[in-house]
């Protein structure tokens, strides 16, 4: 007889659980302890499944990880690409360069707040997990393609000087905006995440205007 669709959603809802709990316990190991030192079994056991369910699931290290960063990227509640978040549509549309650039680095930030930990992680698995790396590398591009959409908008919106580059305005962006410089005074200086994005936010308009 066909399962009846109480039962298949009830299965549904236990692999997606099943899902998160094993990428969250996956993202805390890597981030830890990095990629050589996290082991399928290691993530089993902190995520309390069978490590056959951790083959199932994602077959090899490589593409676990590659599914953690991916996480990172969309977000774990409502796993959105960033175009078409909330935020990226204020920044996109407000007629006002400040609350387009308080919308932008908002969102940006919150996707930092999770990505940068796993930069290490990503790079020192790259040489030996080519689908880790190429994943890595197609989301740097989605990023520089959004960044450079969003400063369309605001060239568009006659938000920016007639004067501007995109091209260095969008490198700005990218710097300011990007996973090192995150990590770097996050990690590094000690910085709190939301000092971080109060000083984005100071000082991006004045070098785009």
């Amino acid at each position: 007889m066909p399962e009846s669709k109480p039962r298949r959603r009830i299965q549904a809802e236990r692999s997606a659980l099943t899902r998160r709990k094993l990428l969250s316990a996956a993202r805390e190991m890597f981030i830890a302890d990095g990629y050589n030192a996290t082991t399928m079994t290691r993530v089993a056991e902190r995520a309390g499944v069978a490590v056959q369910t951790v083959y199932f699931v994602f077959h090899t290290k490589g593409e676990l990880l590659t599914h953690v960063y991916e996480a990172a990227v969309l977000g774990d509640d409502r796993p959105t690409p960033p175009d078409e978040s909330d935020w990226y549509r204020l920044a996109s549309t407000t007629s006002d360069l400040h609350d387009a650039i308080d919308a932008f680095t908002g969102g940006c930030a919150a996707i930092l707040r999770r990505t940068a930990p796993l930069e290490a992680v990503v790079r020192a698995a790259g040489p030996t997990e080519p689908d880790v790396q190429a994943a890595h590398n197609n989301g740097e591009v989605l990023r520089q393609r959004g960044y450079r959409a969003f400063v369309d908008t605001l060239a568009q919106r006659r938000l920016l000087p007639d004067t501007a580059d995109r091209e260095q305005t969008t490198d700005v962006l990218l710097t300011l905006l990007g996973p090192h410089v995150y990590a770097t005074l996050t990690m590094d200086r000690g910085w709190s995440h939301q000092q971080y994005v109060d000083w984005a936010v100071r000082v991006i308009p004045q070098l785009l205007t």
